[in-house]
């Protein structure tokens, strides 16, 4: 004997069905990042295609360099006006560049261009930096190359400014994925980057009562401490 279920229960069997389909769905992506306005903005394009032809979604946005625009630097900056860079142990950054690693090991990357044009406001200087910057771009190349097996080698270029002193990048990469690998590994980032740390503290609060510890310890300020000897 069939059970009669509703309509909806098949129409939501059905969204579900599509949604997971379409999150396995090879997806194109690209991303653009480069300085060349005059007013110093940085550009950010973002494109997603479905099947490698089909525009998905886009993304445009311009926005100044500065620690208002990117908030782990503002904190980097307020720890370094502080002196206190004791506080960097509480953020995960193992855990994070771990996962890192791992969901840049997870794509298909296809193409990689990245061009400066860099002075330093000093002939002889900005020569040897150029030498020394271009030496390494081959180097980085070659590895990208062969541990994240590109498509054709990435093409790293370094062009001098004997004349003035400027920073001028253009960053353009192209790699593909599918939504379950980019919900999972952002989820995974996001909680260590964020949730992790605070559930943590909130945990120690509710477990120990505001206190740093309530073991037994006669020599300490917990709630079983002794008699007010302390060392």
């Amino acid at each position: 004997m069939w059970i009669a279920l509703p309509r909806s229960f098949y129409l939501l069997f059905l969204f579900l069905f599509i949604l997971f389909s379409i999150l396995l769905l090879p997806l194109q992506i690209r991303i653009s990042i480069n300085n060349l306005r005059k007013d110093n903005s940085v550009s950010l394009e973002l494109e997603i295609f479905i099947l490698g032809s089909i525009r998905f979604t886009g993304l445009k946005k311009n926005f100044l360099l500065n620690k208002e625009s990117f908030p782990l630097l503002k904190m980097l900056t307020l720890i370094a006006e502080r002196g206190s860079w004791k506080e960097l142990r509480n953020i995960p950054f193992r855990r994070i560049l771990f996962l890192i690693c791992r969901f840049i090991l997870a794509l298909r990357w296809r193409k990689l261009d990245f061009n400066v044009k860099i002075g330093t406001g000093d002939a002889a200087w900005t020569g040897v930096l150029t030498s020394f910057l271009r030496q390494l771009s081959e180097i980085a190349s070659y590895y990208f190359f062969q541990v994240l097996s590109f498509k054709q080698r990435p093409r790293i270029l370094i062009y001098p400014s004997f004349l003035q002193k400027e920073f001028i990048f253009s960053f353009y990469v192209e790699f593909y994925a599918n939504g379950m690998i980019l919900i999972y590994y952002s989820t995974l980032i996001l909680w260590e980057a964020v949730f992790r740390g605070q559930i943590q503290i909130l945990w120690r609060l509710v477990r120990y009562g505001r206190a740093s510890y309530t073991g037994f310890d006669d020599n300490g300020h917990g709630k079983f401490k002794g008699n007010g000897r302390c060392y």
